[in-house]
């Protein structure tokens, strides 16, 4: 599955602007991604990605701008596409942790 993921964004058949390279799309599908917790209950994401180091998520325009700086060779489009496609890693894994925090209900038929 991830393969097929790879060669869709790395593939033949795409255009120019939005073609990745493997190492940077395998350092995002890889990224270390932490909620830190501020003590006035601001919540902060903190990324770590092979090649691109450890940042805090503010959002798509300064993400694209770190993988520029990090992927001198790649257009601005592909960056903001990069940008992108770490922005839904990000909400992905997310989602999962939400969902690994919820308690289990019980059935109501239990409450009698």
């Amino acid at each position: 599955m991830i393969g097929a993921v790879i060669n869709r964004l790395t593939g033949s058949g795409e255009p120019e602007s939005e073609r990745l390279p493997r190492d940077l799309i395998l350092a995002l599908e890889r990224a270390s991604i932490m909620d830190r917790t501020g003590a006035d209950d601001d919540s902060r994401i903190l990324i770590h990605a092979a090649g691109l180091g450890s940042f805090h998520w503010h959002g798509l325009k300064p993400a694209a701008e770190r993988i520029a700086r990090h992927y001198p060779d790649l257009p601005p489009p592909s960056c903001r596409y990069a940008a992108r496609l770490l922005a839904s890693i990000v909400a992905d894994r997310n989602r999962q942790a939400f969902r690994g925090h919820r308690a289990q209900r019980r059935g109501w038929t239990y409450d009698y």
